[in-house]
């Protein structure tokens, strides 16, 4: 990462006139994923279960599995790099521990506590 941010260059920016750097983009690309990930389940709707075998089921399945858990990874990854602070791992793990609507909590989900544990395990 800080080879590829020495080596890429600075865009100007459309809006506000600051450049846009490699490192900017590439919080940007790991927030969204993080914000995309299912908190509910792994499951399979109705719709993408149509006209497929078990197979492909678990396949698909297992697919979302391993996402999240490379998110999570790699969200790790640049923690240990200094490219987040720690309070945005603390309110990342919160989230996640804490998941249901403010007021209501509820336990996390099996897939909830393996992304908290891998991501413990990526930062040590």
């Amino acid at each position: 990462v800080f080879k590829l941010k020495s080596v890429m260059p600075e865009f100007p920016s459309e809006s506000d006139g600051k450049p846009v750097t490699f490192k900017s983009i590439l919080l940007i690309v790991t927030q969204d994923e993080y914000k995309h990930l299912s908190r509910d389940s792994f499951d399979i709707t109705e719709e993408e279960k149509e006209g497929k075998s078990k197979e492909e089921l678990d396949l698909v399945r297992k697919k979302r599995k391993d996402r999240c858990l490379a998110t999570m990874r790699f969200i790790g990854h640049l923690f240990l790099r200094k490219l987040l602070s720690s309070s945005i791992i603390g309110q990342i793990l919160r989230e996640l521990a804490f998941c249901g609507d403010e007021g209501k909590l509820k336990l996390p989900g099996e897939h909830i506590l393996e992304c908290i544990c891998e991501m413990l395990k990526s930062i040590g």
